[in-house]
């Protein structure tokens, strides 16, 4: 038998109905992405490592934050110096964070991304092979954060 007042259960009832109405999480801050057919409730991380696989730089955003726009932000945070190559996936592709690295005195190494309606030629094709070979070293990074 529930022993608690009319006011405390209408509360909980109040509290429920409110939750059930609201926005779908309770963290303010986080936000829905959909990637191909699912749709995701949370954050995303934006980690920069060595070529080892340590981390130097991380940045957490909401799910719907475009890649492109924290590129630099997480640049920032490390300490990279003149001439080192900077790989990242399809995500960071843009004009801007190709210019950004030029800028910095990095080597780009951004995987191109096939503009809508056009697809990559072969020596595009091939330079994001080179990438994707180097960067499965670093996708094991994001293996062991998954576990933690």
């Amino acid at each position: 038998e529930d022993v608690r007042s009319e006011e405390a259960l209408s509360q909980e009832e109040a509290y429920h109905d409110a939750l059930k109405s609201g926005k779908p999480g309770v963290d303010a801050e986080a936000r829905w992405e959909r990637k191909g057919k699912h749709y995701r409730y949370g954050y995303k991380k934006h980690v920069l490592t060595d070529e080892q696989g340590l981390v130097e730089a991380l940045i957490t955003t909401p799910a719907n934050s475009a890649d492109t726009v924290v590129f630099p932000a997480l640049i920032e945070k490390s300490e990279l110096s003149s001439g080192v190559s900077v790989l990242a996936d399809k995500g960071y592709c843009s004009k801007k964070n190709s210019e950004y690295l030029a800028g910095r005195s990095l080597v780009d190494g951004i995987m191109l991304k096939a503009i809508r309606g056009k697809t990559l030629n072969e020596s595009q094709k091939a330079f994001n092979r080179v990438i994707s070979k180097t960067r499965c070293l670093i996708e094991r990074t994001f293996g062991s954060i998954r576990r933690w």
